[in-house]
């Protein structure tokens, strides 16, 4: 599809609603690890010990801010005490 008087293709809109969307859900996702962590009173050092990462990796994920894979996020699911579909539950 051609671009047509100034309207986007439909590659250039799912190009950046993907980017969007990734953005958002790494923020997402590291609020919903801050909030288990301090519901748990865990501290991010604490976290990050458990987790056996950076507290300064863990500060990053958590402010979405840092790019992880699902290796990462179950080391620190493992840690937090829940299973990975934390991402999706409220607990």
């Amino acid at each position: 599809m051609d671009r047509v008087d100034g309207i986007r293709t439909r590659n250039e809109v799912n190009i950046k609603y993907n980017n969007m969307q990734y953005s958002n859900l790494r923020f997402f996702l590291g609020k919903r690890i801050t909030e288990i962590r301090e519901k748990k009173g865990m501290s991010v050092e604490e976290l990050a010990a458990r987790a056996d990462l950076q507290p300064g990796h863990i500060r990053r994920i958590e402010m979405g801010k840092y790019k992880y894979d699902v290796d990462i996020l179950a080391q620190i699911a493992l840690a937090l005490g829940v299973s990975l579909d934390f991402v999706e539950y409220q607990e």
